[in-house]
């Protein structure tokens, strides 16, 4: 299984795109010097500390990105042995409040059985999420998982029998609509897909139960389709409406309630 062979950008550069973006809480800072100090058990403890902090955090880029970087560390085994199970402890928590690069490292985990229990399911769910935040590994992971399930169906999979990429539709799919939803509302993230027939037969299926919107993240160098469902007011309304969801196209407990605000920003 060569899915995430292509994983890159690494913990370093994470890190100084988070300095670059935001104001640092002391510990994270500290365990940020002591990381590129090479002192990485030491980075370990700040970290910590940080995530140990009393009460909710105060930024939450800061809190998801040492979630991430603990969880890297004993992926790496710096600082700690290394223990790909811990690591995807403290991955699927970045995961769970939508790190990208957390989303993708737990697809591949899941893809090749490392830490956790093998799974190609959990593995495209991973893939899907962090693809449709324009992470291009996860994008590039995902376009490998399917290929190596359709040769493992026993389908060839060279590019003779590989479907021909699937243009964008000729109207903008829901776009203008997304963009003119009120930012601080609520919709539901149903499955991301590399074509979005099965999305537009889903969408025909279940015309009364809208509206819905598709759209390709601008971030997304290959093909790549999201399925929008309903507007919300609040958590609690797109909570109860995931609960409702019709059966066909994904598992309610995959659902993911997302802001408009951003989405939209992957419409930019």
């Amino acid at each position: 299984m060569k899915v995430g062979a292509c994983f890159v950008g690494g913990l370093l550069h994470a890190i100084a795109a988070l300095i670059c973006a935001t104001s640092l809480h002391g510990d994270y800072q500290a365990g940020v010097d002591a990381y590129e100090a090479g002192d990485y058990a030491s980075a370990m403890t700040q970290w910590k500390a940080e995530i140990n902090r009393p009460g909710e955090p105060e930024n939450l880029a800061i809190y998801r990105e040492t979630l991430y970087a603990i969880g890297m560390l004993y992926w790496q085994g710096k600082g700690v042995a290394r223990d790909d199970t811990v690591a995807a402890v403290w991955l699927k928590q970045a995961a769970d409040i939508n790190h990208p690069e957390a989303q993708n490292k737990l697809g591949f985990m899941y893809s090749t059985g490392q830490g956790v229990p093998q799974n190609f399911e959990q593995a495209r769910h991973w893939f899907e999420l962090a693809a449709a935040q324009g992470d291009a590994d996860a994008v590039h992971n995902l376009d490998v998982l399917l290929r190596e399930q359709v040769a493992a169906s026993g389908n060839p999979a060279g590019p003779e029998s590989m479907p021909e990429p699937v243009p964008e539709p000729r109207t903008a799919a829901g776009v203008e609509w997304i963009r003119a939803q009120n930012a601080q509302h609520y919709t539901l993230q149903v499955i991301a897909l590399r074509k979005p027939d099965n999305l537009h037969a889903f969408i025909a299926r279940h015309a009364d139960d809208g509206p819905y919107a598709i759209y390709r993240p601008a971030g997304a160098e290959q093909p790549l389709w999201v399925l929008l469902r309903g507007v919300y007011a609040g958590v609690a309304a797109a909570r109860a409406a995931a609960a409702a969801f019709p059966e066909g196209i994904q598992q309610r407990d995959r659902l993911w309630i997302r802001q408009f605000g951003a989405v939209q920003r992957e419409l930019e």
